[in-house]
């Protein structure tokens, strides 16, 4: 099964959800949030949108100021297209390991 389509399958989503929970890597709001939005399957529209070629919302420009004092742009997307890339994040961090066979035998001139 393609990586997009498993944006869609609810089993999916609990797995993230259990990863999420077992790292401990959000707080008690954060936690019931990602649980309502997986319940209600809140993804689907965004996941929809992305599996019919419609892309995304345009991101939001914004101005994070360093310890340095400069300032960085950060582009950031609506909370449930968030959600959603976190978890395409989290499916493609299977493939860290992977070796493309055009990195392993480069084509020599």
């Amino acid at each position: 099964m393609s990586i997009l389509y498993q944006l869609n399958n609810q089993s999916v989503w609990q797995e993230y959800l259990e990863y999420k929970l077992e790292k401990d890597h959000f707080t008690e709001k954060e936690k019931q949030e990602l649980i309502a939005f997986i319940e209600f399957e809140k993804y689907d529209v965004v996941v929809r949108n992305i599996l019919n070629n419609e892309g995304l919302s345009i991101p939001q420009k914004k101005l994070i100021n360093k310890f340095d004092g400069n300032k960085r742009v950060v582009y950031s997307f609506q909370e449930d297209e968030n959600r959603v890339l976190k978890l395409l994040s989290y499916l493609l961090y299977r493939y860290d390991n992977e070796q493309s066979p055009v990195l392993l035998f480069p084509e020599r001139d």
